[in-house]
């Protein structure tokens, strides 16, 4: 298979990254618990998680199950919008464009940006990480409430959340 060969297969289309998608929304506890600050979405050129190539539906990590995001969801230790000479354009995250008229030339840069992309310090965030990171995105959205705090129940379970909602503590022995 030569270089365009590859280029306009299915396996390229279905199989290689193209975009990143930045998790938004992000609990500010959470990110400097956990250091993903960083937190992206890979998909490929149908705008499906890289990690389910095929099946349609949401690329949004709240909507999907976790199970499903292995493999897709990736935390990086710095920005990656910074990132020199890996980007299509310096205004997105795209790592290649779909147009017509590729040749091998494109095909080795692409494939050398991929490279550099994953070159830089990150990490894979395996299906625990993921579930919990769906959690507390689900908490800031009010989709889970805590008990013993003036403002939500159960926000004491994590003093973090109950703090930087700015809410007072019912719970004896802990001080915002």
């Amino acid at each position: 298979m030569t270089k365009s060969d590859f280029w306009y297969s299915d396996y390229r289309h279905f199989s290689l990254p193209y975009v990143l998608h930045r998790v938004n929304d992000i609990p500010p506890w959470y990110s400097s618990k956990y250091q993903t600050k960083y937190t992206y979405i890979i998909l490929n050129r149908d705008y499906n998680l890289i990690s389910c190539p095929r099946k349609r539906g949401s690329s949004t990590i709240s909507r999907r199950d976790a199970s499903e995001l292995v493999g897709s969801v990736v935390s990086f230790v710095r920005n990656p919008e910074n990132f020199k000479n890996v980007w299509e354009s310096s205004t997105s995250l795209y790592l290649y464009t779909s147009g017509n008229g590729y040749d091998n030339k494109y095909v080795e840069s692409y494939l050398k940006r991929l490279t550099k992309l994953f070159s830089h310090k990150h990490s894979f965030l395996d299906e625990l990480d993921i579930q919990c990171l769906k959690d507390s995105l689900d908490e800031e959205n009010g989709d889970y409430l805590h008990l013993a705090c003036d403002s939500w129940p159960n926000c004491d379970m994590i003093p973090e959340l109950c703090s930087y909602n700015g809410h007072t503590s019912q719970m004896i022995g802990h001080k915002d």
